[in-house]
């Protein structure tokens, strides 16, 4: 909800439909590259390191879809570091000055807080091309 206010304003045109998120994602830093691909009834996204596919840092689930939207949402886990631990996210689909853009919102934990003032995890991604790298299978 609160990704949808963040975006709200500046989304426009036709509604976008989850399977838009299928893709090569770089955040505006250029320090983030995630390949997001269907991995069974979710999508996932493999971080990409130096040019070269690494490990499943990202699980996604859509929402429902609703009438009249103009960003797709979905909800999920990010793991990007080994040892640490997972972020809980919610990301917003979206398009804005003519360009579809992904926001990831998260913080640590099992549970989105949604009336957070910021989260630790914070990203605006742009689409990159098409995804190259393949998801590794789930094990848990």
């Amino acid at each position: 909800m609160v990704a949808g206010l963040c975006v709200g304003g500046a989304a426009s045109g036709a509604p976008l439909a989850a399977t838009e998120v299928d893709g090569r994602w770089v955040n505006v830093r250029q320090n983030l590259t995630l390949d997001i691909s269907r991995c069974g009834e979710e999508w996932c996204g493999v971080e990409v390191r130096d040019g070269q596919c690494a490990k499943t840092a990202l699980r996604l689930a859509a929402k429902k879809a609703q009438e009249e939207i103009t960003a797709a949402s979905f909800e999920g886990r990010l793991t990007l570091a080994d040892r640490a631990e997972p972020y809980v996210v919610s990301a917003t689909l979206y398009m804005r000055d003519g360009a579809v853009r992904l926001q990831l919102l998260g913080n640590p934990g099992d549970k989105l807080e949604l009336w957070r003032r910021w989260y630790p995890f914070n990203e605006l991604m742009a689409r990159g091309g098409p995804s190259q790298c393949k998801p590794d299978a789930k094990v848990s």
